[in-house]
């Protein structure tokens, strides 16, 4: 009799466990399907698998970091913020989440933070390879090579197969003026991972600086070839150009650079080349745009472009 009254108890209680497992495995499934989806690029449908997840279990850490992730990559770097602190709120040891944010504020510029974060992760889990090779990515361009290269150096030690990691340290290497060292972290990258276009370009900047021009447009073209929208191999490429004197082809090359990123070092190069041939106006023009981008133009060839300017009747750089 006793158990008779407990039946209509024990009823809404075996409903309500089995709605809340289908619950939870119906969040999981569209996490699933939302990093499916987030693999193979798919990112609107990854979003909003990974936002159906969320809407059924608002504390789901990793729809969250997930999001946050393909925010990243879509660019919006501020919704990538909001999703991977929130995943941190839910669970404060995220390694993965502190890198992700991390390496998302490395990409906004804001390194103080980004150091903090990478730095975090990697308390969480000191074999966390990747957030070593991030952070020396930061203090590679925060131009603290000395830095970049030590904690590159540990994110090598933790995965020596990590060809991105030598070849940002054959960067810092370069900034040193270490060619030798940073030829073979170059090398070694390319042996890892023979489409990694980073190391090409890479190689082919310490090929120009020895003066092996021709295989230093051999390692642009390389690069492009792997990675169509390299800007930063077609301006090295334009510059490899130029020390040849064929101005054409850098000419073409610069274009193509300020077209799929507009720097101010871009703009500066293309200037000199504009001079060389002798079309003082557009080389006036990028002047002007290189300084208001922040770059220091050097005050000698200011003066000439000047000069010239005066000669052709065209007004002074202000």
């Amino acid at each position: 009799m006793q158990i008779r009254k407990l039946l209509p108890s024990l009823l809404i209680i075996n409903i309500f466990l089995s709605a809340f497992f289908v619950y939870a495995e119906t969040a999981q499934e569209y996490l699933n399907r939302g990093a499916a989806n987030h693999a193979k690029g798919d990112y609107l449908q990854a979003i909003a698998d990974y936002t159906k997840a969320i809407e059924l279990k608002a504390d789901l850490a990793d729809a969250y970091a997930n999001r946050g992730v393909v925010y990243a990559i879509q660019g919006n770097l501020a919704q990538a913020v909001v999703d991977l602190t929130k995943a941190i709120e839910l669970n404060p040891n995220y390694a993965k989440a502190y890198a992700d944010l991390g390496s998302v504020y490395r990409e906004q510029g804001n390194y103080a933070q980004a150091i903090t974060d990478l730095t975090k992760a990697i308390a969480l889990n000191p074999d966390y390879a990747r957030a070593y090779a991030d952070l020396g990515g930061v203090y590679y361009e925060q131009g603290n090579y000395i830095q970049a290269i030590t904690v590159l150096a540990k994110a090598i030690e933790l995965e020596p197969g990590y060809a991105k990691a030598y070849s940002d340290r054959g960067s810092a290497y370069c900034k040193q003026n270490n060619y030798a060292q940073a030829l073979i972290d170059f090398n070694k990258a390319i042996e890892l991972e023979p489409d990694l276009a980073q190391a090409y370009a890479g190689r082919g900047a310490v090929d120009c600086a020895q003066g092996n021009i021709d295989q230093a447009i051999a390692d642009d073209t390389t690069a492009i070839q792997f990675k169509p929208d390299f800007a930063e191999a077609y301006n090295n490429r334009g510059f490899a150009y130029e020390s040849q004197g064929n101005h054409p082809q850098a000419l073409a090359d610069y274009n193509k650079a300020i077209e799929l990123k507009p720097e101010a070092g871009v703009y500066y190069n293309r200037s000199l080349v504009y001079y060389a041939l002798n079309n003082h106006r557009l080389a006036l023009d990028d002047v002007r745009m290189a300084e208001e981008l922040g770059y220091a133009v050097p005050s000698d060839f200011l003066e000439k472009l000047k000069t010239n300017s005066d000669r052709n009747n065209l007004p002074d750089h202000q």
